[in-house]
């Protein structure tokens, strides 16, 4: 699943060694994994719907063999659905008893280990309003099989959510990662319907009134993976060589739809070349379903929130090739291996967030990448500030999802970076490859992913697991420096202040230092190992600028005071995001000739639009008496997120006069956010007049209809 947001910059960050925990993980039921004593092998789903009474009928042969000791009954996770009736292969009824989330099957005899043993189970079930309170899923969510009736934004449909327990609400199962099988599903639907599900088409057969569609998955997966989805769908093919894609999209939506998928192809032949392992599977579909913000990753076909699909217009502001990328991570990371229990959960979730930096990086160049992966720290922080710190891997939680937060999105896929940093590129690479090949199709836990990165760099590495993954928190980081003329020397002095009495440790670091002298530039390694350091950096003469991290690749809170005037250098001759950075913090100092100069120059010439954007927000609080021509000027800027903050500037100003320019600039602009900045602009001004502009802004149509929210927050704005 991916939950990932929009994140803000900043850059140095004001460390705080202790964090009031909102949510206190360790009350969390502490969870023992106890596999049932038998491993499913086939799934055959047979399903046939009354849309009317939003009812589903279903027939599920169970295909197992007991492992370890002989079994004489079966114990299957089922939830809203009342089995009718238990057979054997032969016709002969079994017996069984159905009480709250589960059913038992008594076998005709007792089976050995490693015998073949075949279960039916025909079954009923109706949609029924889930409480979130019992299964920690927010209110729109809909685990199993959801009837939806036609608006104005989807058709009517039918899907099976089957993240993370949820496939227990279609058919009984084993609903457990570790117990891995292949899968059938045939499925009945109204004539002029196409259903997709998990694994090839096998065939379609058609009546006057019905469709009935048949799905094999050949290739053994979790049941979590298991998808099915219903509707009036428009199918647009594509291919990978003979590896066939498949679009599956609304009528209404088919004009833009290739503009969020068309780089499939490119994305699964990216990630093959990454992990040195072909795409696993058969075909690979991405499906539109309502109510969901991003993606589930299901094997083979992910369902994908409507609001993917988006018009030209806000392909600058809302591109979907991120989601797209981290999505199909998961065929690799998650489906073809998959956790062994849901306290593994940063391998199937941190690897894909990863992934979506790689894309990021690959496709749209260092400084894009080195943003991305930055913005996922900061949302990390945000998590980690507010809520709480947790380990990233741990068996405690009430509910599978309270493991998919930013411990195992942005902190995990930053974990791995540093992973890569410490390693090395090239045996990260053959790590990603072997881990993949060691539990190909099977699952894993943290520990054999520990073992495949030692084996791969042959290095130790429990050190770095313990602290980063096993442990809550992460460094907090007070650094300065002072130059030592008689050695000729940097004498840089780092202390970790986090509090370190909830299990934080001290970390064990490696930073890179960033030298730069009138003369030139040059870096130094360093190692961090205990509370307080300090470290002798020989320099030929006095540094101008003195950077700690400089390629940005810690996880760390870092509070390190600088000069005005060894900003404005980080700022001219920094890389992308320390350009950022030196914007940030020469904000409060905006108003000062020199650095009102450099942060024009910035705002203008930057070659990466995060350094101009970051100027032109820094420049709100010089409120300069040309600051608004200015702002004006920089429109023009080729970027929307330039632009959107060239308007926050001027409707920082607060000026009347402002409305008719700001009212006009709505007319011209292309860019959805940028408009809605404008919307918000107006109401600052505080002019009266707008009111009837804004009523009207706040029926425009817009891609999340966020021009009209804002119109509605302007308008509350202007109240006021």
């Amino acid at each position: 699943m991916n939950r990932i947001a929009a994140t803000f910059l900043l850059s140095v960050i004001v460390a705080s060694a202790c964090v009031s925990q909102v949510v206190d993980w360790r009350s969390w039921p502490v969870r023992a994994f106890t596999p049932r004593p038998y491993d499913v092998q086939h799934y055959r789903i047979e399903l046939r719907f009354d849309y009317p009474k939003k009812q589903f009928f279903g027939t599920t042969t169970i295909t197992l063999v007991p492992v370890g000791e002989s079994i004489r009954s079966c114990t299957f996770d089922a939830e809203v659905l009342t089995v009718r009736s238990a057979t054997a292969p032969s016709g002969s009824s079994l017996a069984f008893t159905q009480q709250p989330g589960f059913v038992t099957v008594e076998l005709l005899r007792e089976a050995a280990p490693s015998e073949t043993v075949q279960v039916i189970l025909r079954y009923d079930g109706q949609q029924i309003d889930i409480d979130p309170a019992r299964w920690g899923v927010p209110k729109t969510y809909h685990p199993g099989l959801e009837f939806l009736d036609s608006t104005a934004d989807h058709p009517r449909l039918i899907s099976a959510l089957s993240f993370s327990q949820g496939a227990r609400h279609w058919f009984p199962c084993n609903d457990h990662p570790s117990d891995k099988a292949t899968q059938e599903v045939i499925a009945e639907v109204r004539r002029g319907w196409k259903a997709a599900a998990n694994g090839s088409l096998v065939s379609v057969q058609s009546t006057s009134n019905a469709s009935t569609y048949h799905w094999y998955l050949r290739q053994p997966h979790s049941t979590y993976l298991s998808v099915l989805a219903a509707g009036p769908y428009v199918v647009l093919r594509d291919s990978l060589g003979p590896l066939p894609l498949a679009y599956w999209v609304y009528p209404q939506h088919e004009p833009n739809a290739l503009r969020s998928f068309h780089r499939t192809p490119e994305i699964i032949a990216f990630f093959e070349r990454v992990y040195g392992v072909k795409y696993p599977w058969d075909k690979y579909d991405q499906i539109m379903v309502p109510g969901i913000g991003g993606g589930a990753e299901a094997t083979t076909a992910t369902i994908l929130g409507q609001t993917t699909i988006h018009d030209e217009r806000a392909e600058q502001d809302f591109p979907s090739h991120w989601l797209v990328a981290h999505e199909a991570a998961h065929q690799w990371w998650g489906n073809f291996i998959t956790l062994k229990d849901w306290g593994h959960t940063w391998i199937n979730e941190s690897f894909a967030t990863y992934s979506e930096y790689l894309w990021s990086r690959y496709s749209l160049g260092d400084d894009e990448g080195a943003l991305n992966l930055h913005d996922k720290r900061e949302q990390y922080f945000r998590d980690a500030r507010t809520r709480f710190r947790r380990p990233i891997v741990m068996d405690r939680w009430r509910f599978p999802n309270d493991n998919f937060d930013s411990h195992t999105y942005p902190k995990g896929a930053n974990v791995l970076h540093m992973l890569r940093t410490e390693i090395g590129d090239s045996a990260f690479s053959g790590f990603l490859k072997t881990a993949l090949t060691d539990h190909a199709f099977g699952s894993a836990t943290t520990s054999d992913i520990l073992r495949a990165a030692e084996r791969v760099s042959g290095r130790p590495l429990q050190w770095f697991f313990d602290q980063w993954l096993m442990k809550p928190g992460h460094p907090v980081l007070n650094i300065s420096w002072r130059w030592d003329l008689d050695k000729k020397s940097v004498v840089l002095r780092v202390e970790q202040k986090q509090d370190t009495t909830g299990g934080v440790p001290i970390y064990v670091l490696p930073v890179t230092i960033g030298l730069t002298s009138a003369k030139g530039h040059w870096v130094e390694q360093i190692r961090l190992t205990r509370a307080m350091e300090e470290f002798a950096l020989s320099a030929p003469e006095q540094p101008i600028l003195v950077e700690f991290d400089e390629p940005h690749s810690v996880l760390a809170e870092i509070t390190f005071p600088k000069t005005t005037k060894e900003l404005i250098v980080q700022l001219e001759r920094g890389n992308a995001l320390s350009r950022v950075f030196a914007s940030n913090e020469l904000a409060v100092s905006a108003g000062d000739p020199g650095v009102e100069a450099a942060l024009r120059k910035a705002s203008i010439s930057d070659q990466f639009w995060g350094v101009r954007r970051a100027a032109l927000d820094a420049m709100r609080s010089a409120r300069a008496p040309t600051i608004a021509a200015f702002l004006k000027d920089r429109l023009s800027d080729s970027h929307s997120k330039v632009r959107a903050a060239a308007v926050r500037g001027l409707g920082s100003l607060r000026l009347r006069e402002l409305a008719p320019f700001l009212q006009s600039r709505f007319e011209s602009e292309r860019s959805y956010v940028v408009q809605a900045e404008l919307v918000r602009a107006i109401a600052t001004t505080g002019d009266p007049g707008v009111t009837s502009f804004l009523e009207k802004a706040s029926r425009f149509p817009s891609h999340r209809d966020i021009v009209r929210t804002a119109a509605f927050e302007a308008l509350a704005t202007l109240k006021k």
